[in-house]
């Protein structure tokens, strides 16, 4: 992060926002009390590295661990996809992720 900060003569404090839209739109207010910058869209991949990926294959882990666990449902009870999406709770839906991440 310094060494980007270098080469593009930021100064040594700057707060650095992604681009995310949750960010106020009055930024500008601000601005003059602070130096800020904001990345672009393909920039905030370059600092933040849960969007290198590790989001990405949380989702594969999570989805697999659904559909692993749909299939057993549909194996053990013959209920079909449209019953197991009607039965997932909040529970299921935890316990899920929790399996994922492990």
């Amino acid at each position: 992060m310094l060494r980007v900060c270098q080469e593009s003569e930021l100064p040594d404090q700057v707060l650095v926002l992604d681009n995310a839209s949750g960010h106020p739109a009055n930024l500008a207010e601000v601005g003059a009390l602070l130096d800020f910058s904001v990345f672009t869209r393909h920039q905030t991949s370059l600092f933040q590295p849960m969007d290198r990926g590790v989001i990405a294959t949380f989702k594969v882990y999570y989805l697999r661990q659904t559909f692993m666990e749909l299939v057993r449902d549909f194996d053990r009870s013959g209920k079909t996809m449209n019953d197991y999406w009607r039965s997932l709770d909040i529970l299921k839906v935890i316990n899920n992720i929790d399996t994922a991440w492990e």
